[in-house]
Order: C-alpha cells, then structure tokens, then sequence
C-alpha cells in the first residue's frame, strides 16, 4: 500500500521510456538520475551490489537494469537514442563499471546497493529499491536513513540535493475527492469517469486540469508512436523474438486467421509494441512495460477501426489511469511482488474501464467492467523465458487485451460483475503475495526453467559475447 497518495502520471500512466522493463530499466535509471544529483561531482567508479537472493541476479543484465542505472548517472534522458549503447560510452567517458552479488539478506526483491565513486577518491553509498511500475525508494544515503521516490527536489542536510525526477510533484496540502476504488464507489459517482481522473491528479499535484489534459494527449501519441515503431519492423541483436507483427496481414490474406478485424489488429498492435519495447525503442509504460502492449493493443485499434478521435482516446486513457490508481493505492503494480496479474493483469482491467469510456458507458460501468476483467486474471505468474520480457509476456499482452474487450462488452450488454472492484483489488493483492517467489519475475521457477527456456538463454549469452 503506497504511503503517499498514488499518482495517475507518475505511477500509472508512465513512465515514457525505452524498454525492456520498468521496473527495472526505467526505475534504475530513476535512481542513477537521483543518486547523480545527490553525488554532485563527476562519476569515475560505480559499483552497484546486490543479494543473491534478489531478483537480480537473473535480471541485472537482461532486463535493462544496468543500461538504465548507467543512462541516469550519466545524466542522459531516458528517451535519447544512445541508451541502447550506454555501456559503451560510459567506458568510452572513463567510468569504470562493476558489479558484485553477494549472499546477505534481501528485504525487497529489487534492492540495489550502489557506491559511486569520483577521481579525487569521494565515494558515496546509496541504498534503494524499485517498487513496481518504474517507481523507486530511495532508503539510505551514506548510512542516513531515507524515504525518498524521486516526486520532489529535496535537499538532506549535511549531505546534498535530490532532483525531482517524476513527471508531476506532490501538493501536501492537497484534499483528495477519494483514495481507492471502495472511496469511489461509495460516492456513486455520476460523471464520466475519465473527469474524475483529471480531477483526482490536479488535486493531488497542484497542477492544473488543461496541463494534464495535454499530457494524456501527448501519452496518447507515444501509444500510437510505439505501434508505428513495432509495424515498421524492428531490429535489436540481444532479444528472443525477431519482428513478427507483420505476419499478421499476410496470414490474413491466405485465410489462416480468424476473420476478424478488431481481433487481428489488436494481435497486431500488442506484437508492434512489444517488438519496439524488446528493441529499446519508446513505450509508455501503463502500468508496466512487461504490461505496455496492453491498452494501445485496444485503445489505438478501436480508434483506427471505428473513427474514435484522439480526444477520445486520450479521456480513455485517463479512465485506464484512474483503475490502475486504484490498483496501486491497494495493492502493487510489481510483478516482483505480486506476479503477472498485478502488470498484464491490471492492464487488462484498465483497458477494460478505456473501452466502456469509448462506448460512453459510465463510470458504474467501467468500474463492473474492470471488475470483471480482474476476476478473470485472478493469480497470473510471471515466469519470463531466458529472462527477457518477451515470453510468455507477449502472449499475455494479447490475452489480457482480449479480455479487456470481453469484459466491456459483458457489461455494457447489461451483464452483472457481480464483486466491487475494491474488493476484488483485495482478493487480488492477497492471491498474489501469496504466489511463491519463483513465479514472481525472478527467473527461478515455470517457464523460465523448462529445458527450452535455458538453451534459449544460453544461446543468447553466447551470441554475446562469442
């Protein structure tokens, strides 16, 4: 459960990155981006340590947590096109890198300890962990207790200065409408629900209603630009799966596909976005990465097929952000924590709430539709082959897609969800935690260690480095 009030921009709808993962590329470049500032001198040395018994050990590499850790010491944004190449010119600017995993204790799955280190012999320690959805917790600073996620410019005595390093700040004095799902609800609220999205950020940031409009455009335009990206076709040496979306038309025009436009495009659409995501190209990551194919699948395939404006998909957007809110106020939106249903699986049920705001259904009816869209993704693992963020993710992607549709179009028949979604966000956060570790995106258990999966990641390690 967050301690702050959880924000639609910073934690749900976001954030804009390069793939593969948020919650590792994107939150370890939030915290180099943190620790650079705190650090305020020219870095010569890291080292970055962490426990055996994290997730990783299995991830550090694979998952980008290291080219996102780099790109932020080196003061670089997230979007630039040299991320992919990070580690070259961190040792072509003479930084020397490395990393250490040792056996002690591991209170949280993604812990990273890094030193860093300057040319004059400085060196600082910082501690933190990244808590799903590419949000971090800066917890130690030089042996100096911390709790600090990036949302503020803060300065720690005696020590120095920590950017803010989140798309928008927190107002302490805010006085929220509601905080969670079962808040909302009791309100029987009225309006279309993507109003009251607006209304919850511009309460909790301070920042206008006519600003985050435009941002939920914008992020409206990075969707539609990552599908453009993946259709294009994609080229990356380091990744399972090659660029695939392109089959689909093709096999469509032989009659090997079921005759259905929404169902091919949506196909197509999640492998356009996982193909650029696998690739290092730009995504948003609503609410994850593992989990970025999911509402443009739906949301720019019902737009390009029916004529929806991009007013309205932005106003879907936003009715997704206020359901993934929701989520994370109750429960997590980490795979390390809660396994898959808390990223495809929460997914599914935003673009659920997306699809009953394109078919001017209301805000009952989104919150029934992302209900039902939850229940049925109810204790989802994350098992990821040869841990990278492409299998069975992608399949996932596709299928919570699917289901958000489903279960848009089961209410909006008149159906019955039957459970309030705040009661369901609880089930969902109790089967989760609940889920052993090895399912929980450490690479330790399922499809991660069928026979296939390990030729799969040795045949990439040696692509590597033969």
């Amino acid at each position: 459960m967050s301690e702050k009030p959880v924000s639609i921009f910073n934690e749900v709808l976001g954030p804009v990155m390069r793939g593969p993962s948020s919650s590792h590329t994107a939150a370890a470049y939030r915290l180099g981006a943190m620790a650079r500032g705190l650090f305020g001198r020219q870095i010569k040395k890291v080292l970055v340590r962490f426990s055996s018994k994290s997730s990783l050990p299995g991830t550090y590499v694979s998952q980008g947590s290291e080219t996102g850790l780099m790109t932020g010491l080196m003061g670089m944004s997230i979007e630039d096109g040299r991320v992919p190449d990070i580690m070259e010119y961190a040792a072509a600017s003479g930084i020397e890198t490395a990393v250490e995993v040792h056996d002690g204790p591991c209170s949280h799955p993604n812990t990273y300890e890094i030193i860093l280190g300057s040319g004059d012999g400085i060196t600082m320690r910082f501690v933190g962990i990244s808590t799903g959805g590419g949000m971090v917790r800066l917890q130690e600073v030089d042996g100096v207790q911390v709790s600090l996620d990036g949302g503020e410019d803060t300065d720690i005595p005696g020590i120095g200065h920590v950017p803010r390093v989140l798309p928008v700040g927190f107002n302490p004095d805010c006085r929220l409408p509601f905080r969670d799902a079962t808040d909302f609800e009791s309100m029987s609220p009225t309006g279309e629900i993507w109003q009251y999205a607006i209304d919850y950020e511009s309460e909790r940031s301070g920042m206008r209603r006519d600003d985050l409009w435009k941002m939920a455009v914008r992020l409206v335009g990075v969707m539609r630009s990552s599908v453009s990206v993946g259709l294009h076709g994609t080229e990356y040496p380091d990744r399972i799966l090659g660029a695939q979306s392109l089959l689909v038309d093709a096999a469509a025009r032989a009659g090997r596909t079921v005759p259905s436009a929404l169902f091919r495009t949506i196909e197509k659409y999640a492998m356009a976005v996982m193909e650029c995501k696998s690739s290092y190209g730009v995504i948003l990551a609503a609410p994850t990465a593992g989990s970025c194919a999911v509402l443009p699948a739906v949301l720019i395939s019902l737009c390009d097929l029916y004529g929806y404006p991009e007013e309205s998909a932005a106003k879907a957007l936003l009715a997704a952000g206020l359901v993934g809110m929701f989520i994370a106020a109750r429960s997590t939106l980490s795979a390390e924590v809660a396994g898959c249903q808390a990223e495809c699986g929460a997914a599914s049920g935003m673009a659920a709430a997306g699809v009953v705001q394109l078919l001017g259904g209301s805000s009952r009816e989104a919150l029934a539709a992302s209900s039902f869209a939850l229940q049925n993704v109810m204790g989802m693992v994350c098992d990821p082959v040869a841990n990278r963020v492409e299998a069975p993710c992608l399949g996932k992607n596709i299928m919570c897609a699917m289901n958000a549709v489903a279960a848009a179009d089961y209410v909006m028949a008149g159906a019955d969800a039957l459970l309030p979604l705040g009661e369901v966000i609880k089930a969902m956060d109790e089967v989760g935690r609940s889920i052993p570790v090895e399912y929980r995106c450490t690479g330790l258990g399922g499809l991660s260690k069928c026979a296939a999966s390990l030729a799969i990641e040795r045949k990439l390690k040696e692509k590597k480095h033969g």
